[in-house]
């Protein structure tokens, strides 16, 4: 940016050029106004070779300019010209050779259609922050339905066009047409029923939901917020398969899959049975080649052991030899170990006779006999020698027993608690004590207490 400084004139800071000046003023239209909505009407409409579209906006008391890059186009259904009444969705920004600010559009619908596809915008920001769209909720698909339900007018060609594709592909699985209307004002109310009414029943695995293809207000039934509630809660897969192509619904965002068409619904849910009986006619013939190449490897085995084998009377006359070589061998055995035992025998017997014990059991019989004679006397002696003593310590104890003491005329004084009494220090007047004689025990209150 050139800033030029007029140091001769003090009432001006800076001056800018044409080209800053038109940049800065860019920026700013750019940063903030990055998206905004204008409604109007088409006039002086230019395109050029390059395929962009020039030209300006008008009311009954402005204009803008606005144009429209070729790759924005996409996805636009209706003849652009000039005199329709449109909505635009675009940026603010500034022509900087000319100096002139236009409307850089990146969509633009019919008027009428500009307000159902801002209410769609809105529904569809709001399903997706709360996480409607979000692929943890899709549920799968089954590989092979068990039963299929289809949601959609019993009149459309829609219909007709899946019943073909289904009777095609997979006629062994069963059809429950829940009817609805799919276009008008009710037509939200009647989906989002049929939806809930194929949920209770539980009986079809997968449904379809579908419509053929029209304009946005024809499909603005599937892009109601009580029909996405109810594909949402819907504890049974659902397929969507609704308009053309290029037609996206909220239904589409919600539902478990999107097909394109109808069709495409009902070719996503099944498997072609062409396909099935051609993958269950190669294996088996994969299977039939597998148990031949078994059969082949069998016989060969077979034949091998065959020639291997050696014919059984052979072996039985060889074993029958080899049985008899150990008999004979066993018995000679049994001979020679019976021969051996009986020489034993005899020798044990004479060497018994020699060495009888009658003779040292009568020996030792009699040794024990002059021990027991020994050892009761010395037991006896010894008993006798206890009760001597245990009557002296008897009599010694007898001696030093306070009742022999109080015999002789002496007493024992104890207080209540049977304590005994040896010095008067803990005795005060009118205690009882207890005076223990020889023949029995006196009880006194004391009156005075005297040291000697």
């Amino acid at each position: 940016m050139q800033h030029y400084t007029e140091t001769d004139s003090p009432l001006i800071e800076e001056i800018f050029a044409v080209k800053d000046l038109n940049n800065l003023v860019k920026s700013m239209l750019e940063a903030n106004f990055s998206k905004i909505w204008v409604k109007g009407e088409i006039s002086n409409l230019v395109q050029p070779r390059s395929g962009h579209l020039y030209f300006t906006l008008k009311d009954e008391s402005a204009q803008i300019r606005c144009a429209m890059f070729k790759g924005q186009q996409r996805g636009i259904n209706f003849n652009i010209k000039d005199g329709i009444e449109v909505l635009v969705e675009g940026t603010l920004s500034l022509y900087t050779d000319r100096g002139d600010y236009q409307l850089i559009a990146s969509k633009m619908t019919l008027w009428g259609e500009g307000q159902l596809q801002q209410a769609y915008e809105a529904l569809k920001l709001k399903l997706q922050t709360l996480g409607w769209f979000d692929q943890s909720h899709k549920k799968p698909i089954p590989r092979f339905p068990k039963h299929i339900g289809i949601i959609s007018s019993p009149t459309g060609d829609a219909l007709q066009d899946i019943l073909r594709i289904l009777k095609q592909r997979y006629p062994i699985a069963p059809i429950t047409l829940y009817p609805t209307q799919v276009q008008g004002k009710t037509c939200a109310t009647e989906i989002a029923h049929a939806i809930r009414l194929a949920n209770s029943h539980q009986q079809a695995d997968v449904l379809i939901l579908a419509r053929g293809g029209g304009s946005l207000e024809d499909l603005w039934g599937f892009n109601e917020e009580i029909v996405a509630k109810a594909i949402f809660e819907s504890t049974i897969p659902l397929v969507t398969g609704i308009g053309h192509e290029m037609d996206f619904s909220i239904a589409d965002f919600v539902a478990d899959l999107r097909a394109p068409t109808p069709t495409a619904a009902a070719q996503f849910i099944t498997p072609d049975q062409q396909e099935l009986i051609a993958s269950l006619e190669e294996k088996e013939r994969s299977l039939v080649r597998a148990m031949q190449r078994m059969i082949d490897f069998s016989y060969m085995k077979l034949d091998g052991m065959e020639k291997r084998l050696v014919h059984p009377k052979n072996k039985i006359e060889n074993n029958i030899e080899k049985l008899k070589h150990y008999t004979r061998h066993l018995q000679n055995a049994l001979q020679t170990c019976l021969q051996q035992a009986q020489n034993k025998m005899n020798t044990l017997d004479r060497a018994l006779l020699h060495h009888a014990p009658i003779r040292l059991i009568q020996t030792l019989l009699e040794k024990i006999a002059n021990q027991e004679k020994s050892m009761r006397y010395l037991i006896q002696h010894q008993i006798s020698q206890k009760e001597k003593q245990m009557l002296q310590y008897c009599e010694l104890l007898n001696s030093l027993s306070p009742l022999t003491t109080m015999k002789r005329g002496f007493s024992i004084t104890a207080d209540e608690n049977n304590k005994n009494i040896h010095s008067i220090k803990n005795l005060h007047t009118d205690q009882i004590i207890i005076t223990k004689v020889n023949d029995g025990k006196i009880k006194s209150k004391i009156i005075k207490l005297m040291n000697d």
